[in-house]
């Protein structure tokens, strides 16, 4: 993920319409690959300072949950990838978050 990933999806999260979606895709733990493949692919990662989000699923929960949002995850390919989508209600309350949102990216 990129830096301050936390506060570009609050940030993004501010900016889905009504109705609309917020689909996420991040490298995974790959948590169900065999071990050599996990130590390759992990090192091979490291080559471009590229880590994969262990925090990721908690922290699109707690954003979901600050919208009223249902999130869907999964973990394809023996947990190569993460795939989430969050689906925000027809009305949703931006005010809610939309300090919090612009502070933490501004922060970055």
């Amino acid at each position: 993920m990129i830096p301050n990933w936390r506060g570009v999806l609050e940030t993004a999260a501010h900016l889905v319409s009504d109705g609309g979606q917020l689909h996420v895709v991040d490298f995974g733990n790959q948590e169900r690959l065999p071990k050599f493949a996990r130590a390759l692919l992990l090192r091979w990662l490291a080559i471009f300072e590229v880590v994969p989000c262990k925090d990721l699923e908690m922290a699109l929960t707690d954003i979901a949950s600050g919208y009223g949002a249902k999130l869907a995850l999964e973990r394809p390919f023996r947990g190569y990838a993460q795939y989430a989508v969050m689906t925000f209600p027809a009305r949703h309350d931006r005010a809610r978050r939309s300090e919090e949102a612009s502070g933490a990216y501004a922060a970055s």
